[in-house]
C-alpha cells in the first residue's frame, strides 16, 4: 500500500510538472495549491497596453492640452480652428505619448488637478512598435487599435468644445494662470519629454487677477512675479517644456468696454514671455483670428 501511495505521488508531481511546462509554453498563469492556500503563478512576460491605450514607461512622452472654457463670442471660423488644432496635437505626437486635457470647465476645476480625458496615441506601424519596445502585433490588429483610439480621441474634442458653447458647462471665471500652475503640478506630468498646449483668448479673469478689467492686473512679467498673485498662482517648473500657444483673437463682437487697461497686443506678448519666465523651453504662438468676412 506504501508503494502504491509514493507511486500516485510521483504521477501527481510529473503532471504538475507538465502543467508548469505548458503553462510556460502558451503564457498561461496556473493556480497551485496546497496548504490550505494558493498561489496565482502567471508565465506571462507579454506587456500589454491600459484602458487608455498606454504603454506604462518612466520616459514616456507627456502632453498637456489645457484649455480656457470661458471664451465667449467666438467664430464658427474659430471653432473650426480648434478643432483643426486639437487634431493636430494627436496627428504630431509620438507613438506612447500620453496626452491629457485640462480645462476649466465648470465641474472640472481645480486647485489640485485632474484630467478630464486622458489617451495615449497608439503605435500604427510595426516599426513604431519595435521603436517603443512594444511586443509584435498583425497589422489588422494595429489599425483596428490605431482607429478606436482616434475615434475616442475625436469624441473628446467635439465634448470640450461643445462645453465652451454650452452656458451650462462654460466657466463663468477665467483661471488661466491657476490651470497652468494645477496641470504643471499633475503627477502624470512630471516626466523629462513634456509638451503643453493652451487654448486661449488670455484674459485672466480670477481672485488673482483681472487682466485689462482692472488697472495694474497686468504689469509687466517681471513685476507680475513679485506680487502675492503671483505666489497664489505660481506653477512648478515648466523647465524643459515645448509650448503651443493657441490665442484666440476677440472677435468683432466683443464689447470693446470691458477692455479698457490693455489692448489686444499686450495680451499676446504677455502670455509668452510669462510661460518663457515659469520655464518653457520654447512657445510656438498662433493666433486663432475671428475670420469675419472670411
Amino acid at each position: 500500500m506504501a508503494r502504491k501511495s509514493r507511486r500516485s505521488g510521483r504521477r501527481g508531481n510529473s503532471t504538475f510538472g507538465k502543467a508548469l511546462k505548458w503553462a510556460g509554453i502558451l503564457g498561461a498563469p496556473i493556480v497551485a495549491l496546497g496548504g490550505g492556500g494558493f498561489a496565482l503563478l502567471s508565465f506571462s512576460s507579454t506587456e500589454t497596453i491600459d484602458a487608455n491605450f498606454c504603454f506604462p514607461r518612466d520616459d514616456q512622452p507627456e502632453l498637456a492640452v489645457m484649455i480656457d472654457n470661458s471664451m465667449q463670442g467666438q467664430t464658427e471660423f474659430q471653432y473650426r480652428d480648434y478643432g483643426t488644432g486639437m487634431m493636430r496635437v494627436i496627428d504630431t505626437a509620438q507613438p506612447n505619448t500620453r496626452v491629457m486635457f485640462f480645462t476649466t470647465e465648470l465641474g472640472a476645476q481645480g486647485s489640485i488637478a485632474e484630467p478630464v480625458f486622458t489617451i495615449c496615441k497608439p503605435a500604427q506601424t510595426a516599426a513604431e512598435r519595435a521603436a517603443i519596445g512594444a511586443p509584435e502585433k498583425p497589422k489588422q490588429f494595429l489599425d483596428r487599435q490605431f482607429k478606436e483610439a482616434r475615434e475616442r480621441y475625436n469624441r473628446a474634442v467635439k465634448d470640450v468644445i461643445a462645453a465652451t458653447k454650452d452656458d451650462d458647462r462654460r466657466a463663468k471665471d477665467s483661471p488661466i494662470l491657476e490651470l497652468i500652475a494645477a496641470a504643471s503640478k499633475y503627477p502624470g506630468f512630471q516626466g523629462a519629454n513634456r509638451k503643453a498646449v493652451l487654448l486661449t483668448d488670455g484674459y485672466q479673469n480670477s481672485e488673482a487677477a483681472e487682466f485689462c478689467v482692472k488697472k495694474n492686473h497686468m504689469p509687466a512679467v517681471k513685476t507680475h512675479m513679485q506680487r502675492p498673485a503671483y505666489f497664489r498662482t505660481k506653477p512648478k517648473a515648466l523647465t524643459g517644456v515645448d509650448f503651443t500657444l493657441l490665442m484666440v483673437e476677440p472677435s468683432v463682437l466683443w464689447p470693446a468696454l470691458q477692455l479698457p487697461f490693455c489692448r489686444e497686443g499686450e495680451v499676446l506678448r504677455w502670455w509668452p514671455n510669462y510661460l518663457k519666465a515659469v520655464g518653457a523651453a520654447s512657445v510656438d504662438l498662433t493666433i486663432l483670428r475671428a475670420g469675419v468676412g472670411s
